[in-house]
């Protein structure tokens, strides 16, 4: 599956969101991960918000939404058969 990840830092309560970015997947979410920790620990947190706060980041209560069993699975379908075509198709030009 092709998992999307945000960095998101939130007030001590959970409730605000101070500051999002991404999504990101899997493996990309490292290194920029990395670096936000190196830049709030070099210039402290109320700082590196000051200067990245991003517009989109939620004022209000956060929202979570999750995906249904149902919805992961026609995903992973929808996957599968693109891939399968994709193959076929591959097939099919070869023989040509």
């Amino acid at each position: 599956m092709d998992l999307k990840r945000d960095i998101v830092i939130e007030d001590p309560a959970r409730e605000h969101e101070l500051f999002r970015e991404g999504p990101y997947d899997g493996i990309t979410v490292d290194r920029p991960l990395e670096k936000i920790q190196a830049k709030i620990g070099e210039v402290g947190l109320d700082e590196f918000l000051s200067r990245r706060r991003n517009p989109t980041s939620q004022s209000g209560p956060i929202v979570v939404t999750r995906e249904t069993d149902v919805q992961i699975y026609e995903r992973a379908m929808a996957t599968e058969v693109s891939y399968r075509w994709g193959r076929l198709v591959r097939a099919v030009t070869r023989r040509g």
